[in-house]
């Protein structure tokens, strides 16, 4: 009998994770390197090609933060394939249209293999674009 390998499983399997977290817990356990602003994590992730397991948590402005880490995951995504965590997605997002960089690491991001995971309490608060292009 096959053994199942779970979502957690897929996700720490991986080298290069960037986790998006307010409360930094998922980043604990993923054994991530933890930043508090988006300018730390970008100098930290500038020019990476190699292993990378980052996140960024913050408890300021986060959407303003959240929209700058969408921005650098898709580029740093673009380098190489990657694993995005998004926690608490209802915190950023809305149930309308995601938000612009959101929007373009979901929908982009996904075309060029990158793997992404969006969690929330509330599913029915975060927006239409992760169910249309989840997979």
């Amino acid at each position: 009998m096959e053994k199942q390998v779970t979502r957690w499983q897929k996700i720490r399997s991986g080298n290069r994770l960037l986790v998006w977290g307010p409360e930094g817990q998922f980043a604990i356990s993923a054994g991530c390197q933890s930043f508090k602003t988006v300018k730390d994590l970008y100098l930290a992730l500038k020019g990476n090609r190699g292993s990378a397991k980052m996140a960024l948590s913050v408890d300021t402005d986060l959407k303003g933060q959240f929209y700058v880490f969408c921005e650098i995951a898709f580029y740093f995504g673009l380098l190489k394939q990657c694993k995005v965590v998004v926690e608490e997605l209802a915190d950023v997002s809305s149930s309308g249209k995601a938000p612009e960089k959101w929007g373009l690491l979901v929908r982009r991001g996904l075309k060029h293999g990158m793997d992404i995971y969006s969690m929330s309490q509330r599913i029915q608060e975060v927006d239409k674009t992760v169910f249309g292009n989840s997979s």
